[in-house]
């Protein structure tokens, strides 16, 4: 045994450090073992996306006006096209789409911990980055392992960022090709383009930004032309138009935005503003300086928390206070360390793209339908610069600060990691079975408008889905008047039989489907979303 002089400390810190990280990543890989198999939507959307890569595989359109067999999501085809091409190797399910999902989200974890390394050349804090991203997934609604293009886009853009630091025109081809690839998932991906370009041009020169801006924008930009083309203008019409005949919610954006910021990493944003604070404080010899970004950040806490809020919102919690206190005391060191820091070129980086990912996310958060799972990009901003400042420490040799800080963000996952009520059950699959068995006995086609996969289980093409003609249902929106074909095929009982829900699908749904059979009460849990909008099938419905 060596003497407690040379016993080796640091080794054994990092070594439970790394497992800890292992254990927090297997917590996550445990519940999408039990999650991806399971036949039925984990999220009500699932089977609708499903349908968008069953109608490629059989050549038929996506964008195409609205009728009574589909209406397209609000979103480009990459994700889809993946799933398809996939498809028609391995059979199209709904396991495959959440195989696709994961690969997407280890690809986000995996980008994230390289740009670590390669910066810090701290593999631990690379593992702990990737670990953060990753368990991020109950505060971005669980929703990286679904049939959905969110976890996708997340490790295509996480690339994107980490081969733009890179130097070189191979890599910055790489990384335009990337967001365009990105593009392709969520066309919001574009935003981030003039932010990268501006970033590569500060750093590398107009050359390497040119040569990123063409690969980005010159196959993004075809494929759009080609698609919009192919649409006959349709493609513009779903993913721009329609999004934009939706209201906004203002308190998306405050108090909503910082408390989910603050309930999921409140760790790693107290480390991004004490970096921050720290370097502006000490380029300057005011000694004000020092205190004003914690002046202003309590009076923001103050003014986020102070308000009564809804019940179980989280507004009084710790965490949700740290975001608080985030959002007025960074602006302020930065302020400080731009002005009086010898190397403020370094912050050009990080709040360009800081500040674009944050106006993305918002707006996005914002808008009538944005769930929690577009704050995703902001939490992969907010862990890369956390991963980076204990990169730093750890190679100044701070190894118990920078256990002690990733420990405690674990512990804090850790805490609050929830799977039992995210798996589904046996009596999900019983109850999916009954309605299964149910688009049996007729022999035309069905409605299922909530979960729009169940019947193909049946031999039928799937469903035409709620989510997207409730996209199109709003006062002056450019399609909503082309809802009359669905109103007309609910009238002319176009469907042998209709699946009802625990919402309402309007469209006279209950009138000209008059005759139903409950075959799950309110009571009943039961198929009911694990992920998301609580919308589930609830009982079969005969003209």
């Amino acid at each position: 045994m060596p003497p407690m002089g040379t016993f080796p400390l640091d080794r054994v810190l990092r070594a439970l450090l790394a497992l800890a990280c292992v254990a927090v990543l297997a917590l996550h890989v445990e519940l999408w073992a039990w999650r991806a198999p399971y036949p039925y939507d984990l999220e009500w959307m699932e089977g609708g996306m499903l349908a968008h890569a069953w109608r490629l595989q059989q050549g038929l359109p996506l964008y195409v006006a609205p009728n009574a067999d589909f209406v397209p999501y609000v979103y480009p085809p990459g994700y889809s096209a993946i799933v398809a091409a996939l498809g028609s190797i391995f059979g199209l399910s709904p396991m495959l789409g959440r195989l696709v999902s994961i690969a997407g989200i280890l690809l986000a974890g995996s980008g994230v911990g390289f740009q670590v390394v390669r910066a810090t050349r701290s593999w631990l804090a690379a593992l702990f980055a990737c670990t953060a991203v990753i368990s991020t997934y109950h505060d971005a609604g669980s929703f990286y392992d679904l049939v959905r293009p969110d976890a996708l886009f997340l490790g295509l853009f996480a690339w994107c960022l980490a081969l733009s630091t890179e130097r070189g025109t191979a890599t910055a081809a790489s990384a335009g090709l990337l967001l365009a690839a990105a593009f392709t998932t969520k066309h919001n991906a574009a935003a981030w383009g003039p932010a990268l370009v501006a970033v590569i041009a500060w750093r590398d020169g107009w050359r390497r930004a040119a040569v990123f801006g063409a690969a980005a924008a010159i196959p993004a930009g075809l494929l759009a032309a080609r698609w919009e083309w192919a649409s006959g203008g349709m493609f513009s019409t779903y993913l721009l138009e329609v999004p934009s005949s939706h209201p906004s919610l203002a308190d998306r954006w405050w108090p909503v935005l910082p408390r989910e910021l603050g309930s999921a990493l409140p760790v790693p944003l107290a480390l991004v503003v004490a970096w921050a604070w720290r370097r502006g404080a000490s380029a300057s010899n005011l000694p004000w300086v020092a205190y004003l970004p914690a002046v202003v950040g309590m009076g923001v806490a103050w003014a986020g928390t102070y308000q009564v809020p809804p019940a179980n919102s989280g507004l009084y919690n710790p965490a949700a206070g740290v975001a608080f206190f985030a959002i007025g005391a960074l602006p302020i060191a930065v302020a400080a360390w731009a002005w009086w820091g010898t190397d403020r070129a370094q912050l050009v980086g990080p709040v360009v793209l800081g500040l674009t990912t944050l106006a993305v996310s918002g707006a996005m958060r914002a808008h009538n339908g944005g769930y929690v799972n577009v704050v995703a990009p902001l939490f992969l901003v907010i862990v890369l610069g956390a991963g980076l400042v204990l990169g730093r420490l750890a190679t100044q040799g701070r190894t118990l600060l920078v256990v002690g800080l990733a420990a405690a963000h674990l512990a804090w996952v850790a805490s609050t990691f929830e799977r039992l009520s995210l798996r589904p059950t046996p009596a999900d699959r019983a109850a999916g079975d009954r309605f299964v068995a149910a688009c049996r006995t007729v022999e035309g086609p069905v409605l299922s408008p909530f979960a729009a996969w169940l019947p193909t289980y049946a031999g039928k093409p799937p469903s035409l889905h709620y989510m997207a003609v409730w996209d199109l249902d709003y006062p002056g929106g450019p399609l909503v008047d082309e809802l009359s074909v669905v109103r007309q095929a609910v009238e002319d009982h176009y469907w042998d039989l209709a699946i009802g829900g625990n919402q309402q699908f309007g469209m006279g749904l209950a009138a000209a489907y008059s005759h139903e059979r409950i075959l799950l009460d309110a009571k009943n849990r039961a198929l009911m979303p694990r992920s998301g909008f609580l919308a589930r099938p609830n009982r079969v419905m005969r003209p």
